[in-house]
């Protein structure tokens, strides 16, 4: 009976121990999978690979650290696989695999056990609002050293990339909102809002025509404008040198201090050269009375100049080059007439309710106050501050108003603003 019995024991305590071995190792193997490709997804970030595979360095991350956490031989193992896949949503799934030698199950004929797991990681986005605020102005028209496109063009292409590498990582059914607001001097938000959020009439500086003329004894004035590049180089101001500020002490208790740069800069070596580049032109303006002369000049520019600036208790003295850099601009003289007219200065209350029309869709915030305490903001007083405040209609405290262009008034009483 004992013999009889010895072979069932036997396979009953050898198939317990070679059960338990394999169930560590496939524990070990589970966590060495996962942190695989882990490693991997965090590796590939939002980029979005165009072959469908798995790019080199992504992979080498995920193999290395599924060496790490399960090193070959462990527990007797032989055979050690792992096999990475980028799947159609980007994320990764692995496969690792794992022979473990039996001991007692032998006898059997039993000599390996087959492990197997998967594992899978996905780059996850919840529900995104990205609002790109983008700058317009007349200088991104202009390209950085070194740079074949210019700067507007060159943030074109970085929002394009941007948009292809969010929309690649994003895992289904999320949803991601883009919006734009560009702006040249002023952020523009009027197209946003609702006629019932802004005013129907709101009060602005302006002036009224008195009738009176009286002689203008003002003297002509000359100003330039309209300045376009036209060749040569002019460098970024670049640090040539920095100092320590000077600390100035309040003159009085009541007053405060400041930092001041008193250190010296190199003299200037930047000239410059204006010549006409075409015949002199006039016309007369109305408001105020005047002849303006324009002639187009243009400026050549050569050397170096120096501008100290500072950042703290830092001075940096600054550097910017002009190599023959020359620029077309137009000089202005305005040459007041004999007569000029009286205006009476005052606060107009305008008509606004064709807004949208009228103006630029430009915006003023709404009621605020002097805040001399941030640590206890009254946003019952500062209402520009409450973003989430929903304006009232007929309760202007709670409404925009518009910003309503420079406009002459041509008659008494008129209330168009200049």
């Amino acid at each position: 009976m004992m013999a009889a019995a010895l072979f069932p024991l036997l396979a009953l305590v050898g198939g317990g121990v070679d059960m338990g071995r394999g169930y560590l190792a496939k524990v070990q193997l589970q966590q060495a999978c996962d942190a695989g490709v882990l490693a991997a997804r965090q590796r590939l970030g939002a980029a979005a690979p165009v072959t469908g595979e798995i790019p080199g360095d992504v992979a080498s991350v995920g193999q290395r650290f599924f060496n790490i956490n399960f090193r070959d031989g462990v527990y007797g193992t032989d055979n050690r696989s792992f096999q990475m896949t980028l799947e159609n949503d980007y994320a990764i799934s692995g496969v690792a695999t794992v022979d473990v030698p039996t001991t007692l199950m032998q006898v059997f004929g039993h000599e390996n056990m087959d492990v197997e797991v998967e594992c899978s990681a996905i780059l996850n986005f919840s529900n995104l609002d990205v609002m790109m605020v983008i700058d317009t102005t007349g200088s991104m028209r202009h390209r950085n050293p070194g740079d074949s496109l210019s700067r507007l063009d060159t943030l074109k292409q970085t929002i394009r990339d941007f948009y292809a590498q969010v929309e690649a990582g994003k895992a289904p059914g999320t949803q991601i909102r883009y919006g734009f607001v560009p702006y040249a001097t002023n952020v523009n938000v009027g197209h946003l809002l609702q006629d019932d959020w802004v005013v129907d009439s709101w009060h602005y500086q302006g002036r009224e025509d008195t009738g009176q003329v009286l002689p203008n004894t003002e003297p002509s004035r000359t100003y330039y404008r309209d300045w376009t590049y036209a060749s040569g180089t002019r460098s970024t101001w670049t640090e040539v040198s920095t100092y320590a500020a000077t600390w100035n002490p309040p003159p009085n208790p009541d007053s405060s201090g400041w930092w001041s740069c008193n250190g010296s800069q190199p003299p200037n070596s930047w000239t410059y050269t204006d010549t006409e580049t075409g015949p002199m032109t006039a016309t007369t303006q109305a408001d105020p009375a005047a002849v303006i002369q324009t002639t187009p000049m243009q400026r050549v520019q050569n050397g170096t100049r120096y501008s100290t600036w500072r950042s703290g208790s830092t001075c940096r003295v600054m550097a910017s080059t002009d190599t023959n850099y020359v620029q077309n601009f137009k000089k202005v003289v305005e040459i007041p007439t004999f007569d000029r007219t009286v205006w009476l200065y005052d606060e107009i209350t305008r008509d606004v309710s064709n807004w949208r029309s009228e103006t630029d869709v430009c915006i003023e915030e709404r009621d605020t106050y002097q805040i001399d305490d941030y640590e206890n903001v009254d946003f019952t007083r500062a209402l520009d501050l409450d973003i989430d405040l929903v304006p009232t209609s007929g309760n202007p405290s709670t409404q925009w108003r518009p910003r309503y262009p420079r406009h002459r008034p041509r008659g008494r009483g008129s209330d168009r603003l200049r």
